[in-house]
């Protein structure tokens, strides 16, 4: 019965969630798998901007038409018609656009991305240049012990020839 209770617990206890909470890294991991798969609404917003143009155009035409009429006591009479057409023509330009912004926590993820980058980046080229600087300094060192290797070397065959003049 007590190896029960503790197999039990050491099953408990050693849960993939619990391991999973605890470690940052597979969190993070996790978390971006579960956000491809489940993208948040709730930041997400559609902005549509409409806009439309309405062009009249009117038309007037006349019809004119003058009658002269004779009456029977020889008196002309003029008789003016007028007739009036209204041609109206509107016409409709509609120009929509639809304007989407897409997830911002996914958006917002991708940023952290970026700026995770250029601080390895920045990281990287503060190492480089260290080393670059390192790399001059030792080359500098090593010529300078080759002067005075040479200097040393010279030094001796001069004592050499001084002892072999001073013993003739």
């Amino acid at each position: 019965m007590k190896y029960l209770l503790v197999i039990c617990l050491l099953i408990a206890g050693c849960s993939a969630v619990k391991r999973v909470l605890k470690d940052p890294a597979k969190v993070e991991v996790v978390g971006r798998e579960w956000e491809k798969k489940n993208p948040c609404v709730t930041d997400s917003f559609i902005n549509f901007v409409s806009d439309t143009l309405i062009k009249f155009d009117t038309t007037y035409k006349y019809k004119l038409d003058t009658i002269n009429k004779l009456d029977t006591i020889n008196e002309l009479k003029i008789i003016k018609l007028i007739d009036t057409v209204f041609i109206n023509k509107s016409i409709r330009i509609k120009d929509s656009t639809k304007v989407t912004k897409s997830d911002l926590r996914r958006l917002n993820i991708a940023l952290d991305s970026v700026n995770h980058y250029k601080g390895k980046t920045a990281y990287y080229k503060v190492q480089f240049e260290e080393q670059t600087a390192q790399t001059k300094e030792q080359k500098h060192r090593g010529n300078m012990w080759m002067l005075k290797f040479w200097l040393l070397f010279l030094l001796m065959i001069g004592i050499f020839a001084l002892y072999l003049w001073l013993n003739k």
